[in-house]
Formats: C-alpha cells, structure tokens, sequence
C-alpha cells in the first residue's frame, strides 16, 4: 500500500486547486454577465455560499482543504479502529489484504477514465476511498509482522519497511513525473490518468502473485 501514498501524493500535488475554484466575480446587477457563475449568482443559495464564492482563491482553497482533511482523518481513524474486523470477515490477515487489493484494483480501473476525461471532482473521491483502505491495511501489517517475527526482529522489520518505502518513492516517483509531464505536453486527455494506470498494473501483479506467497495456513495455525 505505500505506492498509494506516493500515487495519492503526486495526484495531490499536481492538481492546481486554484483552477477549480477560480470563479468570475464581475456581475452586474442586473445578470447581463452571460459567465456560469453569474447565473448562479441570481438564484436563491443561502448567503453563506456567496461569502464562500466571494473570498479569495487562497482562502477557498484553504477551506476546501481544511474540510478534506478533517474527513480523511475521521475516517482514518475509524479504519484503524476496525481493521480487525475486516480481517475477522475475510477470515485473517492474509486474506483481508488480499481482499483490500482487488478493491484498490477496482478503484484504480475506475479512476483512469476519470482522470483522462478531467472528472477530478470525482476523481478526489476515489483517492478519499484509497487513503481509507491505506488504514484498512496498515494495522493488519503490523499484526503479520507480529505472527512471523519474533519481539527483537520487530524494530528491524519496521526499520526494512520503512527504507523500502523511501525507496520506492524515490523510483516511482520521477517515473510518474516524466509521465504526467510528457502527457501535458501532447494533450493525451487529463494529466494524471497514467498514475492510476500503473498502480492498478501494480495491484493486478500483487493479486495474481498473492497466491504464490499465501501464508494463511500459518497464521490459522498461530491462532490455534
């Protein structure tokens, strides 16, 4: 799951909030102004979406942002909270991560014609979704580590998962920028559709060599 904390922060990063909320403030009072936002302007929305509109790119994006945070929190909360629960369900730890990467897959699938057609609206939701998946997951990696290392191997595994994730950040990282860059200058849809493209190229290759390396049994019979 760290290749979604990299895809997610390349995403993020390259989105320019200020393009999304940039609205035209210039009506007149009578709505001889034909922009989008004029017309809305004329209709009855409640004041406190024209104070909204009316602040300055900075602060919306701010304010966009603080809410997008709080809820990513939230929610990440409530998943590390209950990610024993998914495993319960899908019967270990093993298989509840088995079971989160063909979602991540899914959701990756789903997001590659999002982000070629430029539905980024949408597209932040999927990208919500995966970083609740990121808490799903991470408590049921620390548990397997847990089952298949003993007390004084634990702080050299977490130390090994660590570099790796540097590590892949630092590959993966450039890859995409030189995707997204090679895209824009070509205008082959959206600019970020490669992202999802090879994370859900990576989920496929996890799911299908997942049974390769299925160490349920062992964790069936450390419980017992």
């Amino acid at each position: 799951m760290t290749i979604n904390r990299i895809f997610q922060s390349l995403f993020f990063l390259g989105l320019n909030l200020k393009c999304l909320f940039r609205l035209p403030l210039g009506c007149n009072d009578n709505g001889s102004n034909s922009s989008p936002f004029c017309k809305v302007h004329n209709l009855n929305y409640p004041a406190v979406f024209h104070v909204f509109i009316g602040l300055t790119d900075t602060r919306r994006s701010s304010i966009m942002i603080g809410v997008v945070y709080v809820i990513l929190y939230l929610g990440s909360a409530y998943a590390s909270r209950n990610s024993h629960r998914l495993a319960n369900f899908a019967g270990g730890e093993q298989r509840g991560t088995n079971l989160l990467w063909k979602v991540v897959f899914i959701l990756y699938l789903a997001l590659i014609p999002l982000l070629f057609f430029k539905y980024y609206y949408i597209a932040v939701v999927g990208f919500v979704l995966l970083s609740l998946i990121q808490n799903f997951w991470r408590p049921m990696l620390i548990s397997r580590f847990d089952d298949f290392a003993s007390e004084t191997q634990g702080a050299t595994i977490l130390s090994i998962e660590s570099h790796a994730k540097s590590v892949s950040t630092m590959l993966v990282a450039p890859v995409m920028g030189v995707a997204v860059d090679y895209l824009i200058g070509r205008n082959l849809g959206g600019e970020f559709w490669p992202v999802a493209t090879i994370a859900a190229i990576i989920a496929l290759f996890i799911i299908i060599t997942a049974k390769k390396h299925d160490l349920s049994h062992i964790e069936d019979k450390n419980r017992k």
